[in-house]
């Protein structure tokens, strides 16, 4: 949630964390940083004018997100318990993402824009084998809804989404997450879906099918698949076969 002021801090039931972008405050300087509780992340990107605004969120009761290239700043063995260190790239990097899985911190972020879905399920797999028990995986761009709504088979602990405004283009929101996934997108389930470009994103199959789904208490979900090309296509199926009851596309 962007932060403006006090009347910011807002309860979501369907949220078991709620992160706070501070930087949207405009005066940071007034916040009053005792409202924030454990069950909240608190975020300010491009400190540079405000490097004191780090210290001050490090000393509240939240978690504070904070990216790799600002550690520099602060004892990290100190505040290891309450860190979540993100990494935000335009795109796949494997060194980068291998480098980040070492650090010594509560929480790792992976953030970046994914070209092709053989560079998911590749972070994915890099994930796994490193051994580390929490790490948040989501990528942005044109695969957002279908990885998110998938997140905890992309060895992601965790699922970011934004409420009302994005702070970030191709973010993906409560409401349409909370149409694909529902209560979870369990092994087993039967899965539908649309291949296409970009575009897939915006059908109106995925509101009508699953909303349909829902309407009949099926154990059913109706995925967007911007597959660029047919091989692309049946990799995903492939990937997809090994996890669900696969229906119709």
């Amino acid at each position: 949630i962007p932060y403006h002021g006090p009347e910011s801090v807002t309860a979501i039931p369907e949220a078991d964390i709620i992160e706070y972008r501070l930087d949207y405050c405009p005066e940071p300087d007034a916040i009053d940083y005792s409202v924030f509780s454990e069950n909240n992340i608190l975020t300010f990107r491009g400190n540079d004018g405000h490097p004191h605004i780090i210290h001050k969120m490090l000393a509240s009761k939240a978690m504070v997100d904070l990216d790799s290239s600002e550690l520099k700043s602060i004892d990290t063995a100190t505040y290891r318990d309450k860190l979540i260190v993100s990494l935000h790239l335009r795109r796949y990097d494997e060194s980068a993402l291998r480098q980040l899985l070492t650090l010594e911190c509560r929480t790792v972020k992976i953030i970046f824009e994914a070209e092709c879905f053989s560079e998911i399920a590749a972070a994915s797999r890099l994930i796994a084998s490193s051994g580390r028990k929490s790490v948040i995986f989501n990528v942005n761009g044109k695969w957002v809804a279908f990885q998110r709504s998938l997140y905890r088979h992309f060895a992601s602990e965790a699922v970011y989404l934004y409420r009302d405004q994005s702070t970030y283009p191709g973010q993906l929101s409560l409401l349409d997450f909370r149409l694909i996934h529902r209560t979870g997108i369990h092994c087993g389930a039967k899965v539908y879906g649309i291949f296409g470009g970009e575009g897939v994103n915006r059908s109106y199959s995925l509101k009508a099918y699953n909303e349909l789904f829902l309407q009949q208490y099926l154990h059913a979900h109706y995925l967007p698949i911007p597959a660029a090309d047919p091989a692309e296509a049946i990799e995903v199926l492939g990937w997809l076969a090994e996890r669900f009851c696969l229906e119709g596309f």
